[in-house]
């Protein structure tokens, strides 16, 4: 019973299906409602595991990783991330989604609160980037680069990051996939109309 009301409770905190362009990306929903870290759960696993973080399987088999103050929930056949924050008094820090194969590439908008719970900053991290990560999948599907759905633990992953690129100063999307076992093969897309601008190797090795 308390494994169903968990997952209950975690799909009420934001995940939904969405199918676009043919992709099912499983993207949270987020949104900017006021909420409290259940802390009563939390020191009942707390007791359990006999520590303060936790990272367990649920039954549908997705990944979460709980701390006293933050979680981060990945569900299976999804490409994302959902992570939340909380101050000291339980009260909602910030929330927000990234990619589930790097937690540095936030996507859509996050939500920061103050202390007493009020809504301080929202920040849509998508703005820049009119290539949308819909169609960094299809590109990635056309070069026959692997993408791996769901809780990533460990192992060999492609990965996808964005950001300014200082050299040529303007916004880009990374892909970045090991073209041989040795070898890493990332592709710079220009952020407006995808197309591949650079391509940079290096080399990769397994100590």
């Amino acid at each position: 019973m308390k494994w169903f009301l968990l997952l209950l409770l975690f799909y009420q905190m934001g995940y939904t299906q969405q199918t676009i362009n043919d992709y099912n990306t499983m993207e949270p929903i987020v949104t900017k409602d006021f909420e409290k870290f259940d802390k009563k759960y939390y020191d009942e696993l707390k007791i359990k595991y006999n520590d303060v973080s936790f990272t367990i399987y649920l039954k549908d088999n997705s990944y979460l990783e709980l701390t006293d103050s933050s979680y981060r929930l990945t569900v299976p056949n999804s490409y994302f991330t959902l992570t939340k924050g909380y101050y000291k008094n339980g009260n909602i820090k910030i929330k927000g989604s990234a990619l589930n194969n790097n937690s540095q590439c936030k996507i859509g908008t996050w939500y920061e609160f103050g202390e007493d719970g009020k809504l301080i900053k929202e920040t849509n991290y998508d703005a820049p980037y009119k290539f949308t990560f819909e169609q960094v999948l299809q590109f990635c599907e056309k070069e026959k680069i692997p993408l791996t759905r769901g809780p990533i633990t460990g192992g060999i992953h492609t990965e996808i990051a964005r950001g300014m690129d200082n050299a040529l100063k303007k916004n880009v999307w990374y892909v970045s996939w090991f073209k041989q076992s040795d070898l890493i093969e990332t592709f710079v897309l220009d952020a407006e109309t995808g197309k591949v601008i650079d391509k940079k190797y290096s080399e990769y090795i397994n100590n």
